[in-house]
């Protein structure tokens, strides 16, 4: 009975899963997704941003309201498929949280690379968003 209990927990934690609100491809990656979970009511689209020639390892976020987009970069690892942001607050202060290892891992006898892949999202937005309004946090596993 306790088994049976189990499997439909399982089944149904799988049937009340969130579904991205947008999924983007990473440009000459198309293995890789980032999964996009709009909590805000602001993101209107998303898309593969223009590549850049950004230097830093850290995740940054570039506000342009002029055009109401949002653009979130990042380098990540090669080992899990699928990173995902959720987007949440307001126009006045939006939050970005990033899980660059949120989706599945390669096997468990696969080795892992030590190779970073640069991410990035462009978000369009209902509404401009200042530079200042937004604040960036990430979580790993």
């Amino acid at each position: 009975m306790a088994l049976l209990a189990m499997v439909v927990l399982v089944i149904g934690c799988d049937l009340f899963a969130a579904t991205p609100s947008f999924t983007v491809a990473v440009p000459d990656h198309q293995e890789f997704t980032i999964n996009v979970f709009d909590r805000s009511g602001l993101v209107t689209a998303a898309r593969a941003p223009v590549r850049s020639t950004r230097q830093s390892l850290d995740a940054e976020a570039t506000a342009d309201p002029a055009n109401h987009e949002l653009t979130l970069r990042w380098l990540g690892g090669v080992c899990h498929f699928g990173p995902a942001v959720t987007v949440s607050g307001t126009a006045a202060a939006l939050h970005l949280l990033l899980e660059p290892d949120a989706g599945p891992g390669l096997p468990f006898f696969a080795s892992c690379p030590a190779a970073g892949l640069e991410f990035g999202l462009t978000l369009t937005l209902a509404e401009p968003v200042e530079q200042d309004a937004v604040s960036v946090e990430v979580t790993t596993r």
